[in-house]
């Protein structure tokens, strides 16, 4: 039988294909519902403005750096479209001190840029519970956003499929991560650290969402219409 992290990481794999699918516009918006119902959802947590205006900022440089296509004309007449989708799961785990807007804020980013999670909090399973719950408010099904226990971090890690962690806490926690990540089997997972719990270094990077997608091209290669067919002859070795 499937422990309940199994569960949850099957559940989130599963489901990750149609969250990444989403226009990167209507993951903002389901965000920006959010955004709207987490001071009435986290009423024993204090929710700022700050917390707040971090989902709004997340949202927004989606929009301004991945929300549309871009175009490359190849040299040989080919048209190639750059888009961008999420790179699967990523594990998102934070001490007990961890801020709210930081947690908050790696949700944000790493949903918006097409992500399903594995959340995990220190001492925090209320708040973890809560904020999952708060976000199926918003729209979003329960398993884009599930919860593992603290306890289950380091096995969790050593999943293949977890696409990627965050950490947010003590440096030291996060070099055993580090060792971790580079001793499992599979391919190399991203490491997002954030150890400046009161200036938020890390999150406040104006570029971090690019570090939770992948790149996609789709080719579309015309060069042999019209009678060109040199161009497609050229690495047959003749």
């Amino acid at each position: 039988m499937l422990s309940n992290t199994q569960l949850a990481l099957r559940k989130a794999l599963n489901i990750y294909p149609s969250w990444s699918a989403l226009s990167v516009t209507i993951r903002a918006q389901c965000l920006q519902r959010w955004a709207e119902l987490l001071p009435k959802q986290l009423t024993v947590e204090c929710v700022d403005s700050l917390v707040i205006k971090m989902i709004e900022y997340q949202s927004s440089r989606a929009i301004e750096l991945i929300s549309q296509a871009q175009i490359m004309t190849g040299p040989t007449g080919e048209i190639n479209e750059l888009s961008t989708a999420g790179r699967g799961v990523f594990l998102i785990a934070a001490e007990r001190e961890v801020p709210l807007t930081a947690i908050v804020g790696f949700i944000s980013c790493a949903l918006v840029a097409g992500n399903t999670i594995l959340l995990s909090l220190a001492e925090r399973e209320s708040l973890a519970d809560r904020l999952c719950s708060s976000l199926m408010a918003a729209g979003l099904s329960e398993s884009i956003v599930t919860t593992v226990n603290y306890r289950e971090v380091d096995s969790v890690i050593n999943k293949s499929t977890i696409a990627g962690v965050v950490f947010m806490g003590d440096q030291s926690k996060a070099v055993n991560i580090k060792k971790d990540l580079a001793c499992r089997e599979g391919a190399i997972a991203p490491l997002i650290v954030e150890t400046d719990l009161l200036r938020l270094t890390t999150l406040l990077d104006s570029y971090l969402l690019l570090r939770f997608i992948t790149e996609k091209t789709q080719t579309i290669n015309v060069t042999a219409i019209g009678g060109n067919a040199t161009l497609m002859a050229l690495g047959c070795g003749d």
